[in-house]
């Protein structure tokens, strides 16, 4: 997959965006990564069923996710205003 992207992004001007892997992560993992990361542009790639995304030892309900990453945007915005 990486050797994809090194290939696909090699032509283009501007720096290729980053792409982080977390195997085997929790929620908190994720939610770490992302505050560390500070995206602004944020791609997740798992797999699913109908209860929601599942991630190590726990699925996680889209309402969760939407919520913790509103959380997320709304402190990285009011950061930026600094």
């Amino acid at each position: 997959m990486e050797t994809a992207y090194d290939v696909a992004f090699t032509s283009l001007k501007d720096p290729k965006p980053r792409l982080v892997q977390i195997p085997y992560s929790t929620w908190s993992d994720v939610l770490v990564q992302v505050g560390r990361e500070n995206p602004t542009i944020l791609h997740f790639g798992w797999h699913a069923e109908t209860s929601g995304m599942i991630l190590y030892e726990k699925t996680v309900q889209p309402e969760e996710m939407i919520t913790a990453i509103k959380i997320h945007n709304d402190f990285a915005c009011k950061s930026e205003n600094f």
